[in-house]
């Protein structure tokens, strides 16, 4: 084929097969330019430089009006849709942006160093502590051995360094026994040294763990034991998703509180995705500066985010700085409280699930 006859208008879309007449450059249904199918280089690149310009466009008018209070909720409901990412879409996008970011800052850097515990005055994480004292019992465990090895030689002088160096290596470990898990009310006690060589088909069936939620338990305590990084990714992936499960709930909560305004309840929950959206974004440049700079705006950036939604509330809906405020008030004591509900939900679920 030719490119002469490349340009030959066809008789109907091949996209959407509608039909086209002659004098068509462009389908009516779905907007596709007219082709038989192949295209020349000049029309290729044409088409590449216009998806990205038109991409470009609808972030760059999205964006802009984002970081104005209510704008650009105020625009979506002007009927603009098509201008503008869909609330839902720019929630999402910018909400796996945020955690990406989150997972892998310098701050976190593998996960690992996230769930800190306290120790023998020392903070360590959980599969350092179990690895730990079990080195420290199986160590306790060769000295046994080794002082009934000197007894029988009579060595009064090595088996009494042998008894002070157990004494000492004693009064650092936390106890044999001492790591308990507590399984539907009942607490089941754990040596160190099974946690550490096994897993946990092993441990229940040593220990004789009986139920399905018990097992389960048991079996993902073991793993989030030896692999915190595992749960803390697990849980970065769902709290977005925690959040949007939140987002109807917060909508309901606003509509309740502006019940007068006769407002449509699809107001309310695009108004909350695009402040969430505007908090994920402003979050994400924060956590993308050098760490010194980092850690001297995220409070301000904090801060910015509360006054954010309050002028937000304040410009959509109209009302006086006084009862904004005390809108603003109960609002947020709201969301603490979902928030914490729903966080220890996906905490359990993450735990589950990892």
């Amino acid at each position: 084929m030719t490119e002469n006859q490349e340009n030959t208008n066809p008789s109907e879309c091949l996209n959407c097969h509608e039909q086209l007449p002659e004098t068509a450059s462009f389908c009516s249904n779905c907007g596709q330019k007219a082709t038989t199918g192949l295209i020349s280089l000049k029309e290729f690149i044409q088409n590449f430089l216009d998806n990205v310009f038109n991409l470009d466009s609808r972030i760059v008018q999205t964006l802009k009006w984002l970081f104005i209070p209510a704008k650009l909720t105020q625009e979506y409901f002007k009927g603009k849709h098509k201008t503008y990412y869909h609330p839902i879409r720019l929630y999402l996008v910018m909400s796996i942006i945020f955690f990406a970011a989150l997972k892998f800052m310098g701050e976190i850097g593998d996960g690992s160093d996230i769930i800190k515990m306290n120790f023998d005055g020392k903070e360590t994480t959980l599969e350092e502590m179990i690895e730990d004292e079990a080195h420290k019992i199986i160590f306790l465990e060769e000295l046994d051995t080794m002082s009934e090895q000197i007894v029988l030689f009579q060595e009064e002088t090595a088996k009494a360094a042998l008894d002070s160096l157990k004494k000492k290596m004693g009064e650092g470990l936390i106890n044999r026994d001492s790591f308990n898990l507590t399984l539907l009310g009942e607490k089941r006690m754990f040596d160190y040294k099974d946690m550490l060589t096994l897993d946990g088909k092993a441990l229940i069936k040593k220990y004789e763990i009986e139920g399905f939620w018990n097992q389960l338990f048991v079996k993902q305590s073991i793993h989030f034991a030896h692999d915190q990084t595992g749960y803390v990714r697990e849980l970065l992936h769902n709290i977005p998703l925690m959040l949007l499960a939140m987002m109807p709930f917060l909508a309901l909560f606003m509509k309740l509180m502006y019940i007068r305004k006769k407002r449509y309840y699809v107001e309310h929950l695009v108004l909350n995705f695009h402040h969430h959206a505007f908090a994920f974004l402003l979050l994400t440049i924060i956590f993308l500066l050098p760490k010194a700079l980092m850690e001297l705006l995220i409070l301000p950036a904090i801060i910015i985010i509360f006054i954010f939604l309050y002028l937000t509330m304040k410009r959509y809906y109209g009302q006086g700085y006084g009862k904004t405020l005390l809108k603003f008030i109960v609002f947020n004591i709201f969301y603490l409280l979902s928030f914490l509900v729903v966080l220890i939900i996906t905490l359990i679920i993450s735990l589950l699930l990892f």
